[in-house]
């Protein structure tokens, strides 16, 4: 319920993330991360084997999106993207608008 409302955050963080860090956890998922104003969202996409963004594959399953929680210890390790501020993405977009 906290996301409800902020789908254009949710998506401009999976298409333009300011960081990317690998599961700990699986060598197939993924989170990508974008701080906003009040909080940082971090979506969890996992992808096939041999499809990752380490190898420029971009598409993958979004498993869950929540505001990250310093509190929480995470299982994601140190990033392996890191946004240069200023610099365009290096992501392809993840996300097609549908034509009516």
């Amino acid at each position: 319920m906290e996301l409800l409302g902020r789908e254009q955050e949710i998506e401009r963080t999976i298409r333009d993330p300011d960081q990317i860090r690998p599961s700990t956890k699986t060598g197939l998922a993924f989170a990508f991360e974008m701080a906003t104003t009040a909080d940082v969202i971090r979506a969890i996409v996992y992808y096939p084997p041999g499809q990752n963004p380490k190898v420029g594959r971009t598409k993958g399953d979004v498993a869950t999106v929540y505001l990250d929680d310093p509190v929480y210890t995470s299982q994601v390790g140190a990033p392996i993207y890191q946004k240069v501020p200023g610099a365009p993405t290096m992501l392809k977009p993840l996300f097609r608008k549908e034509e009516k």
